[in-house]
């Protein structure tokens, strides 16, 4: 499994939640974390495939939780076995302005 992170300017989570799953056909259970700063989208697959979705935001030290992105004020990691190009196309596909940060 290798790990891919894509982040999004837009600091809507619902807007960019919707889009995802429409495209990448999943569906996003939402779970609450300060650790994860608050309200974060979690799925995971029988192909032990995990994707979460949450604001670029550290609530505990009321700074961004990944500090190499600032202009990105949502992630989304994603952990699979795909190739980066099939993630990134679907991604594509959701009409939100992903880019591939990792």
């Amino acid at each position: 499994m290798k790990t891919y992170i894509f982040g999004f300017k837009d600091s809507d989570i619902e807007v960019i939640r919707i889009a995802l799953e429409k495209s990448l056909k999943i569906k996003f259970s939402p779970h609450d974390s300060l650790y994860l700063g608050g309200e974060y989208y979690r799925h995971s697959n029988e192909k032990k495939e995990t994707f979460i979705l949450r604001k670029n935001t550290d609530l505990l030290d009321n700074e961004l939780a990944e500090f190499e992105y600032p202009e990105f004020n949502i992630l989304l990691f994603v952990e699979t076995s795909q190739q980066e190009r099939e993630i990134q196309d679907l991604i594509v596909k959701s009409l939100v302005k992903g880019y591939v940060l990792k």
